[in-house]
C-alpha cells in the first residue's frame, strides 16, 4: 500500500487524545448508605458492567473518527499507478497535446484541442505536489521539464492550434526522451490526440515501440479526445495544368476536395486578389462531394499580365472544420530570362539549351568563343561558358565588370581548360581557384543539401535521385579555394564539384566537370554522363540546370507556394536588386496584414524567409507602387488535415502492445486507468462517511452520559 500524503498519517496519534479524555473522565462510584445493600450490590454490579461496555464504545468512536480523518487526508492507492511503475516512488508525467489543425474540429461548440486542454489540466490538478511534469506539443522543439506542476497548468493552457507542426510520432518520442532523464522516477507517458489515423502511421507505431523497448519502464496512456463520425468538407493541394504560363494565356487550375461523411453538395468560389486593388471573385459554383472520397474541381483564370497574381479558393457555409475551407495559390508571369550561352560549337550547347528554352521561362542565345570578344555582356542576365578553352583577357574583365555589376556566370571546365592560362590574374578573378592537375577518379555528384536555390526544385526527390547513374569520370581538382569560394554540391569522394564566389553584387559558379559534352566524341574521352544518365532518364539534368540559371540570372523556377513553416525562396533579378539595394530593404507583408521590413546583404540576390507560420498570400515588396519588386508567395497547412478519418485502439494496441498502453475517453477514464485519485474515488467516500457516522455515533452517546450524569 502507498499514500498520496503519508505524512499526515502521522495525525493518527491523536488518538490518544480521547483515550486521554476517557481516563479523566472516567465517573467515580458514589458512598449511598441504604439499608438494603445486598439488592444495591447486585444492581450496582449489572450497572458497572453497562456503563464500561458504553464507556469502550464510545472512546472506540472517537478513536475511529480520528484515525479514519487521518486515513483519508493521507489518501492510500492500493494498486499503484497502472500498467507499469516503481511502487512507492514520485512521479515524472510527461503530457503531449495534439496541437494540429485538424484538432480545430468542432463540435457541440467545443473544438477538439479545447477539450484534451481540459482533460490535461483537470489531470494535472490531481497530480501530486512533488510530481515532474513536462509538457510538449506538434509546434515546439523537444521539451523541458516545468518548475512546479502550476507552471505545466499554464503551459498547457497556453497551447493554441498550429498550421506549423512535426508530426505527432516525433513529439512521442521526444517526451520519451525526456522521461528517461528521470531514472529514479515513475515514468509515465500521456498523448492527448483524436485518433486520426494520419497521426498514427505504421511506420510511427513500429518507432514508438522500439523507443518505449529502449526506455524500458514507460508506461503510455493514450486520452481520445476525437469524434467518432466527422463530418467535413475540405481543399487539398492546388495544381497548374501547364507549368509555362503566357500572358493573356487561360490559365487551368485544379483543387483537390476531400470529403469526410456522406454525400452532399457545397458552394465553392475563386477570388483573385490583385496588388492595391480590391478582390476579384471570378467563379462561384456548386460542387458535389461524394462520401469519404476525394475529388477535383477545374477553374480557369484568364487574362493574366506580366506580374505575380495570388488567389484564394474557398469553401461557403460552416462546417466542423474551418481550417481546410480555404486554399491559397500565387501565379508569378515573368518575361523570359537572357542567357547567353558560349560554346566550342553548337553541339556543345544542346543539352543546357533544351533544358532552358523547353521550361518557357528563358530565352537563350548561342555564340562560339571566337566570337565573345565582340559581344555585350549587360542585356544578359547570366552567361554559362561551356568548358572555355583560354580566352583573351579582355573576355575575362569584360565577364568580371558583368558579375560585379550584379549579372551571373557558370565556368563549366572540361578538356579544352589549360591550367596556367586559366591560372592568370584575370581568369583567376571568376573562378574558384587555380587548377592543380585533371582527375581521374570515377565518382558522381552528391549533395548534401538540398535547401539552396539551385537544388531546391529537386529537394522532394533528394532521397529518390540515382546520381550513382550519372557517373563522373573526369574532373579538374583545384588547388585550394580562392576567398570567398563556398562548396555548394560535392563529389561522393569529398571533393568539391559546384562552387560559388560573390563578386559585388553578382555571383560566379565553377563547375569542375563539363555540363554539355557531346556523349560520343572519335577519340575523345567522355568526361561525365549528367545530360544522359546510365540506363535510366536523365531526369535530374533539366531541373538542375533550371536552377543554375535560376540562381544566376534571378527570379528562376522558385516556388512560390508553401507549406506552413517551410523556408520560402524568391530569387531577385538584376532590377530588383537594384531597386532594394537603392531603397535600403524591402518589406514583408502577412497575411494578417501586419509588416515587417528586412534588408539584404551586400551581393545577394536571393530573400530567404522562415516566418511562413501563417496561412494565406504574403507580399514581398520595395520602392513603392513605383518600385519593381512586387512579388509575393503562398502558404498552405499540409491537406493531411482532413483526413480525419480515425484508427482502432486494438490497431495501436497491438502494435505497441495491450500491457504497455491503456486508453482513457474522459477524466474519470483516466484517474481509473491511471490509478491516480482511485482513492479518491472509490474510498474518500467511504471514508469520510465513516468518520461522520463515528462522530454521530459519539454526540449521541455523549449526550446519553450526559442526560443521565443530571
Amino acid at each position: 500500500m502507498s499514500f498520496l500524503h503519508a505524512s499526515l498519517l502521522f495525525g493518527g496519534f491523536f488518538i490518544a487524545v480521547p483515550i486521554a479524555i476517557h481516563l479523566i473522565m472516567r465517573r467515580q462510584p458514589k458512598l449511598v448508605i441504604f439499608p438494603a445493600l445486598q439488592f444495591i450490590r447486585q444492581k450496582q454490579e449489572a450497572n458497572r458492567r453497562s456503563l464500561r461496555l458504553r464507556h469502550l464504545v464510545l472512546l472506540a468512536l472517537r478513536c475511529a473518527a480520528i484515525g479514519l480523518l487521518a486515513l483519508a487526508l493521507a489518501r492510500p492507492s492500493l494498486t499503484g499507478s497502472g500498467v507499469l511503475g516503481k511502487e512507492g516512488a514520485p512521479i515524472a508525467a510527461a503530457l503531449v497535446v495534439d496541437n494540429g489543425l485538424r484538432m480545430e474540429y468542432r463540435k457541440k461548440n467545443v473544438t477538439r484541442l479545447e477539450a484534451a486542454i481540459q482533460l490535461a489540466d483537470r489531470f494535472l490538478a490531481q497530480l501530486p505536489d512533488d510530481t515532474s511534469v513536462v509538457v510538449g506539443d506538434l509546434a515546439g522543439g523537444r521539451p523541458t521539464f516545468a518548475v512546479d506542476l502550476g507552471s505545466a497548468r499554464q503551459q498547457v493552457a497556453q497551447i493554441t492550434p498550429s498550421a506549423a507542426t512535426r508530426p505527432l510520432i516525433d513529439a512521442v518520442g521526444d517526451a520519451i526522451r525526456s522521461l528517461q532523464q528521470k531514472a529514479d522516477h515513475r515514468k509515465e507517458l500521456f498523448v492527448f490526440t483524436d485518433l486520426a489515423k494520419a497521426a498514427w502511421p505504421d511506420q510511427g507505431l513500429k518507432q514508438i515501440s522500439e523507443q518505449l523497448d529502449a526506455a524500458g519502464d514507460v508506461a503510455m496512456y493514450i486520452v481520445d479526445v476525437g469524434i467518432e463520425d466527422a463530418v467535413n468538407f475540405g481543399l487539398g493541394h492546388i495544381s497548374i495544368a501547364d507549368p509555362v504560363i503566357v500572358p493573356e494565356k487561360p490559365v487551368s487550375l485544379r483543387v483537390a476536395t476531400i470529403r469526410s461523411g456522406p454525400s452532399a453538395e457545397c458552394p465553392v468560389e475563386f477570388v483573385l486578389h490583385r496588388p492595391d486593388a480590391e478582390p476579384e471573385r471570378r467563379d462561384h459554383r456548386m460542387v458535389q462531394w461524394s462520401s469519404d472520397t476525394m475529388g477535383e474541381v477545374e477553374f480557369s483564370l484568364t487574362g493574366l499580365e506580366y506580374g505575380t497574381h495570388q488567389c484564394v479558393i474557398r469553401i461557403l457555409g460552416n462546417d466542423g472544420l474551418p481550417a481546410d475551407d480555404s486554399r491559397y495559390f500565387t501565379i508569378r508571369v515573368q518575361s523570359p530570362r537572357r542567357i547567353l550561352l558560349l560554346g566550342e560549337s553548337k553541339r556543345n550547347a544542346t543539352f543546357v539549351e533544351t533544358a532552358l528554352v523547353t521550361s518557357g521561362r528563358y530565352q537563350c542565345r548561342f555564340e562560339t568563343f571566337g566570337g565573345a570578344a565582340n559581344i555585350e555582356f549587360d542585356p544578359y542576365e547570366a552567361v554559362f561558358l561551356l568548358d572555355p578553352p583560354p580566352l583573351p583577357d579582355a573576355i575575362w574583365q569584360g565577364l568580371y565588370r558583368f558579375v560585379k555589376g550584379g549579372g551571373g556566370t557558370i565556368i563549366c571546365l572540361g578538356h579544352n581548360a589549360r591550367r596556367d592560362p586559366l591560372n592568370a590574374n584575370d581568369p583567376q578573378q571568376l573562378l574558384a581557384g587555380p587548377l592543380k592537375r585533371q582527375s581521374r577518379a570515377s565518382t558522381y555528384l552528391s549533395p548534401s543539401n538540398y535547401n539552396h536555390p539551385i537544388l531546391i526544385q529537386l529537394r522532394p526527390y533528394a532521397g529518390q535521385i540515382p546520381w550513382r547513374q550519372f557517373p563522373i569520370d573526369k574532373s579538374w581538382d583545384l588547388d585550394g579555394l580562392n576567398r570567398g569560394a563556398i562548396s555548394i554540391v560535392g563529389y561522393a569522394d569529398g571533393r568539391p564539384a559546384l562552387i560559388e564566389r560573390m563578386i559585388g553584387t553578382g555571383r560566379a559558379l565553377t563547375l569542375t566537370t563539363p555540363l554539355s559534352d557531346p556523349p560520343y566524341v572519335p577519340e575523345r574521352e567522355v568526361w561525365n554522363y549528367l545530360p544522359i544518365g546510365l540506363a535510366t532518364e536523365p531526369w535530374p539534368f533539366p531541373p538542375f540546370i533550371r536552377g543554375l540559371a535560376g540562381h544566376l540570372a534571378g527570379g528562376g523556377e522558385e516556388r512560390a507556394n508553401y507549406l506552413a513553416g517551410e523556408i520560402a525562396t524568391l530569387h531577385l533579378g538584376p532590377e530588383e536588386r537594384r531597386e532594394v539595394q537603392t531603397t535600403g530593404g524591402f518589406v514583408v507583408l502577412l497575411p494578417t496584414g501586419e509588416g515587417f521590413r528586412r534588408s539584404l546583404a551586400p551581393g545577394d540576390n536571393t530573400v530567404t524567409l522562415s516566418t511562413t507560420q501563417n496561412i494565406g498570400n504574403y507580399r514581398v515588396t520595395a520602392g513603392g507602387k513605383a518600385g519593381s519588386l512586387k512579388r509575393g508567395f503562398s502558404v498552405n497547412a499540409d491537406p493531411v488535415i482532413s483526413r480525419l478519418a480515425r484508427t482502432t485502439t486494438n490497431h495501436i494496441a497491438t502494435a505497441l502492445g495491450a500491457k504497455r498502453v491503456r486508453f482513457a475517453r474522459n477524466a474519470d477514464e483516466i484517474e481509473i486507468s491511471v490509478g491516480l485519485g482511485r482513492v479518491g474515488k472509490e474510498l474518500y467516500p467511504w471514508i469520510i462517511g465513516l468518520v461522520a457516522l463515528s462522530v454521530a455515533g459519539e454526540l449521541l452517546l455523549s449526550n446519553r452520559f450526559y442526560r443521565e450524569q443530571q
